[in-house]
């Protein structure tokens, strides 16, 4: 009851880049869980950074938990849980593409393309009107990155 107001406040932002412009409004729940979804996706990406030697003078883990299968289940079980409807489609799936980018960034190409590229494809193939408007070059950039 005494936070219900947070729901009510909407913030414009950009379908990709989350960032408040002219165009859709979320609301700042909707803004508080793709914060969190974010925050959990950069430290995996930290981690697979470290694992996969990118960091200068970084000793990688032996821990389980930072083993190579752990850490992309870890991934892929994140963005499952930040599905929707825990977060609203249009800002779910152009989020992969960005984390798409991110996995790839650290040598998880696998990972970026099935469980990034090729979700975001596959939502707007059967779901027109979703994906925020792209160039033809954009869209072609797209589906090259989801068969690597």
């Amino acid at each position: 009851a005494g936070f219900s107001y947070l729901t009510t406040e909407k913030v414009r932002v950009s379908h990709l880049t989350m960032q408040p412009q002219q165009g859709n409004t979320l609301s700042l729940t909707v803004l508080k869980t793709l914060n969190e979804f974010d925050k959990e996706i950069s430290s995996l990406a930290k981690i697979f950074r470290k694992q996969n030697g990118l960091i200068p003078n970084a000793t990688k883990s032996s821990a389980r938990e930072h083993s190579h299968s752990v850490l992309y289940l870890k991934a892929v079980s994140v963005m499952e849980a930040y599905r929707p409807p825990r977060l609203p489609a249009e800002v779910y799936y152009p989020r992969l593409v960005k984390f798409g980018d991110e996995f790839s960034k650290v040598q998880e190409h696998r990972l970026a393309s099935t469980s990034c590229y090729h979700k975001y494809l596959n939502m707007s193939e059967s779901r027109h009107g979703i994906r925020p408007e792209m160039n033809y070059s954009e869209e072609i950039s797209l589906t090259v990155r989801s068969k690597l």
